[in-house]
């Protein structure tokens, strides 16, 4: 199968800027994109979701048409996805840097903490040309956050209770 294929169906970022390098250089680019350990993704201007990288669509178990535009939504917990859509809505309109946290279905129905990270990239007349965004697991980070905090307060409700 041609990268060229390849790329339609599962999405390919790296296409138009790899399309003009010679051999393995072409593969490299799409290879990085593709083995990353964080869930990538672009925008266009207007926020429609149009790429997801392999390890987006492995991740959650879904085809880059099951999340494009913003069908990615139905892999949020509903207990994040409002807010979340709410805040991607306010950076496109702003400009703003994107930052949420929230938890993603993966592929084999687990929720797990993903901060999720997005900017603009602007032409020379400062219009958005592009949304670059990124997915990271912090789920161990945020339970052992949660750990930490339960147990200082457990500590402060004992020491109000003897000194108090």
């Amino acid at each position: 199968m041609t990268l060229a294929a390849e790329c339609r169906l599962s999405g390919c970022i790296m296409l138009p800027m790899i399309s003009s390098r010679q051999g393995s250089e072409r593969l490299d680019a799409q290879l990085l994109v593709d083995s990353t350990p964080a869930l990538m993704n672009t925008a266009r201007p207007d926020g429609y979701h149009d790429f997801f990288n392999k390890t987006c669509l492995n991740y959650t178990g879904c085809s880059l048409e099951d999340l494009q535009g913003m069908k990615w939504a139905a892999s949020v917990h509903s207990e994040d996805v409002e807010g979340m859509v709410n805040a991607w809505r306010t950076s496109v309109a702003s400009g703003e840097p994107f930052l949420y946290e929230a938890r993603v279905r993966r592929a084999d129905g687990q929720y797990r903490w993903m901060l999720h990270q997005k900017v603009a990239v602007r032409d020379e007349q400062e219009n958005i040309v592009k949304w670059y965004g990124t997915s990271i697991d912090i789920d161990d980070r945020k339970r052992a956050d949660d750990k930490t905090r339960a147990q200082e307060s457990g500590v402060v409700k004992v020491t109000r209770k003897c000194f108090g």
